[in-house]
């Protein structure tokens, strides 16, 4: 076999040769269906081989059958008519063959499913300096990975003093309509010659070429699909194109004609090898049945890869034991191929609801079956990181890998003292442990993978920035998990300022780091109590992760959703109706992507549902407020069944959020049961770990002992909001500017506590303390902590009222409504729970006319 393949005419010569099944007229290289929709897509490749580098890359992303390759291969073949070379080497050949074949003129690299390339660092290093003739490598694939990183540093194509512009774009569905796809493509299908060598026309049924009824699914589906749906109908002799079934109807034709099982057919396709005899239900002679294929049709004009992975996906999926037997005795380059299979599940859904595990447990086998082999560890890892690994398979092939590693590339006392292998394998371990709970310090993995790329970076600072900032990103995430948010917070400033002064061409690179250390920056702003800086990096953060999304949907959409539920701070002040829509946009994404991958994407779905509760809340929209926080409990307490012990944090963060949201509501018995468990796991969960859980510990203490005040249970009220303040105070001390407005809040809640328990000169103490704190937040003139002071004020005027100083009272009344006028037009915009004005004016009037203290 050549080592490349030209699209046309070798490929249709070598298809002309082979057995075409039906479902092999998808086949791109083929080129049955002619090539409609992308007239934007050709001009802009034409216009970017015009550009003035010698040199340049090119990533295109898309959803497996979306249209990849047929549009590398129409722009290929446009080139070959004006005299360009086009080359597509295949994961096996050598790098020393393709150069050879890259030499001289004008040449267009084409690499399909750039992700199965094991060696691609390697056979687009021998590219590199390759003479003056102008290059141009379009890379395809569904998603990138580890694997996709690596190239900037690990690849000489890029280390060279030759800038390589590199660029990442995705395709999406052609815009055409649907039924006019389908009627092209039927037509294509049916007047082909391939159709009559591969039954397609003795099998057309009455209705002939005659355009079914279509249907569409709810999202634009890939072209593929609806080439499927369409062929399948000419198959069935009619029927609805239902272009959501496309894929599966016309896998289920193409069933009829295997006799060999569908168990041994799935583990060959799992393998990667080529379809020999298998062992088909036979009859008293031993052969197949007349008119049936052992097995689906291999090589050119074979089966597509959607098709494959959905039947991979029902036939394991409905018996996951059946893994075992498809997965015993693989080798090294199977475990790759079994790993990839799994990769292209992960990033696109087969529509088998029972297969949403079937990646995960492939992944297992793989770890399993791989030898104690650097590049065949390595190679694994690179598709995936920790997703969808479980977080101990992940760790145990990292751990596996830079031991591997470390015996082989023990240092040369008079060589370097770290290698790029050494380095990438500590920094895969340290992005697959992260900062587990566990550990009371950083582990060592972190930091020595920022010491050994920082090591390398000295040497050669172009080729090796892109990993060093990208071990300093893991690590400021690790000392985020262990509550050094100052420490973090430098770590991730300086990663987004080495970002943006890196040169354009580098951007693509950069963008991924860059989106998540503002979005470190704003979570450790938050932890630090600095809200001004939380809304920059938010917004500069999800600014970043929209620009990659358009680039690769598939790799930081979820990423996203995260960040757009990230929203807590600006809820704190006030700020829920600059943020509730970026929260229903993360709910819609996680519920589409928790549809694909449950046990991946739901926990997240809880995350976004908390927080759109406490955003609909502020806004007084109690309907969704508590529909949003019942949903996300009900999802923690289903994870807690499986995760007792590493879910009590978020079920009591649940607990807590519904209970105030009910007890504000004026369902105080109900919220009582709620906040009670909140205290009880959190009170472990702060014994076990304090430094983490202190504060959260206090929040539950305090709405626990408002709510009990409002069921009129004063005497167990003082103690927990007594336990808060002392929780608070010594936080506050430990952490300056971080828990002062919590304090003063807790200290003003004391102070209506203690009235109602009938100590009002006790009162007056955390009273006037709560005010003078909030007197000095106040003077930022942020409405939140204006509102805070109006809130303290009218709670002090309750102290004075029930000790009979009318006067003063009134005055600290006043002064509440003062401010609250300041900041009016934010008040009215966004009403926060604890800054109503009738709450003030309740108490005016309490005061005038000689009624009983309220409490707040």
């Amino acid at each position: 076999m050549p080592m490349w393949r030209p699209p046309h005419p070798d490929s249709r010569l070598r298809a002309q040769r082979a057995k075409v099944s039906a479902a092999g007229l998808l086949d791109p290289a083929l080129r049955i269906v002619p090539f409609t929709g992308r007239d934007a897509e050709l001009a802009e490749l034409q216009a970017w081989c015009r550009e003035r580098p010698r040199v340049q890359v090119r990533f295109v992303t898309g959803t497996g059958g979306v249209g990849k390759s047929r549009l590398a291969i129409e722009f290929a073949a446009r080139l070959r008519r004006r005299g360009w070379a086009c080359v597509w080497p295949e994961p096996d050949d050598s790098p020393a063959e393709i150069a050879a074949a890259c030499r001289g003129g004008r040449v267009l690299v084409v690499v399909d499913d750039a992700a199965a390339h094991p060696r691609l660092a390697e056979q687009l290093g021998a590219l590199a300096g390759g003479g003056e003739g102008r290059l141009r490598v379009i890379l395809l694939g569904r998603t990138g990975r580890e694997w996709w990183t690596r190239l900037r540093w690990a690849c000489d194509l890029w280390a060279g003093p030759e800038t390589v512009p590199t660029s990442q774009v995705h395709l999406a569905p052609p815009r055409t309509p649907v039924a006019t796809m389908v009627a092209i493509a039927r037509r294509a299908f049916a007047r082909s010659a391939f159709a009559r060598r591969s039954g397609v026309r003795r099998k057309l049924g009455p209705a002939g070429l005659a355009v079914p009824e279509v249907r569409e699914g709810p999202e634009p589906a890939p072209v593929l699909d609806v080439h499927a749906a369409a062929l399948a109908t000419l198959l069935r002799g009619g029927g609805v194109a239902d272009v959501s079934r496309g894929v599966g109807a016309l896998l289920d034709v193409e069933r009829e004609g295997w006799a060999a099982p569908d168990e041994e057919i799935a583990g060959a396709m799992l393998r990667g090898l080529e379809f020999g005899p298998a062992r088909p239900s036979r009859g008293a002679s031993g052969r197949a049945p007349a008119g049936r294929r052992t097995s689906p049709a291999s090589g050119p004009g074979g089966l597509p890869n959607r098709l494959a992975e959905l039947h991979v996906a029902r036939t394991l999926a409905a018996d996951l034991a059946r893994v075992r037997a498809c997965t015993t005795g693989l080798d090294a380059p199977q475990a790759f191929r079994v790993a990839l299979f799994a990769h292209r599940l992960d990033v696109d859904d087969p529509g088998v609801p029972e297969a949403a595990r079937l990646a995960t447990v492939l992944l297992e086998r793989v770890a399993e079956a791989l030898p104690d082999d650097a590049e065949a560890l390595a190679r694994v890892l690179r598709l995936f990181g920790r997703r969808p690994l479980p977080r101990d398979v992940a760790v145990g092939l990292a751990e596996r890998l830079t031991a591997v590693v470390g015996r082989r590339d023990d240092p040369d006392p008079a060589g370097p003292a770290v290698t790029p292998e050494v380095a990438d394998a500590t920094a895969t371990l340290a992005r697959a442990l992260g900062a587990p709970e566990t550990y009371d310090e950083v582990p060592p993995s972190a930091q020595e993978a920022v010491t050994a790329w920082r090591e390398l970076a000295a040497r050669d600072p172009d080729r090796y920035r892109v990993p060093l900032l990208e071990a300093r990103t893991v690590m400021a995430g690790v000392l985020f998990g262990k509550g050094r948010y100052a420490e973090s917070l430098q770590v991730s400033d300086e990663v987004a300022s080495a970002c943006r002064a890196a040169p354009a061409e580098e951007r693509v690179w950069m963008d991924p780091m860059l989106a998540n250390a503002l979005n470190g920056m704003a979570i450790s702003y938050d932890f630090l109590g600095r809200p001004e800086q939380v809304e920059v990096c938010h917004t500069a953060s999800v600014a970043t992760l929209r620009r990659l999304v358009a680039r690769d949907p598939a790799a930081h959409e979820a990423m996203l959703a995260l960040v757009l539920a990230n929203t807590v701070g600006q809820v704190e002040l006030g700020r829920a109706a600059d943020v509730i829509d970026g929260l229903r946009e993360s709910v819609e994404i996680r519920r589409r992507l928790t549809l694909r991958r449950p046990g991946e994407h739901e926990q997240y779905l809880a995350f976004a549902l908390s927080n759109l509760s406490d955003a609909a809340a502020q806004l007084d929209r109690p309907a969704e407020a508590v529909a949003a926080a019942r949903e996300a409990l009900a999802i923690r307490r289903r994870f807690a069944r499986q995760d007792p012990v590493g879910m009590r944090w978020l079920v009591a963060w649940s607990l807590a959020g519904l209970g105030s949201l009910l007890s504000d509501r004026g369902r105080a018995a109900e919220a009582a049961g709620l906040e009670e468990e909140s205290v009880r796991i959190r009170r472990e969960l702060a014994e076990e770990t304090p430094q983490r859980y202190r504060d959260m510990l206090a929040t539950s203490c305090s709405n626990l002992a408002v709510t009990y005040a409002r069921l009129g249970r004063f005497t167990e009220a003082l103690p927990l909001e007594e336990e808060a303040v002392g929780i608070r105070r010594d936080l506050a001390g430990r952490v300056p500017g971080r828990y002062e407005e919590d304090l003063a809040r807790s200290l003003s809640r004391l102070s209506v506590r203690l009235t109602e328990a009938n100590r009002p000169l006790d009162a007056v103490a955390p009273a006037t303390e709560a005010v003078s704190m909030l007197r000095d937040l106040a003077r930022s003139k942020r409405p939140h902590h204006q509102d805070g002071l109006a809130v303290a004020l009218t709670n002090l005027a309750t102290v004075l009222r029930s000790l009979g100083r009318a006067e003063a009272a009134t005055a600290a009344v006043r002064e509440a409504f003062a401010l609250r006028d300041e900041s009016v037009e934010l008040v009215e915009r966004e009403r926060g729970r604890w800054s109503s004005p009738a709450r003030s004016a309740d108490v005016l009037v309490d005061i005038e006319e000689g009624g009983a203290p309220a409490s707040s």
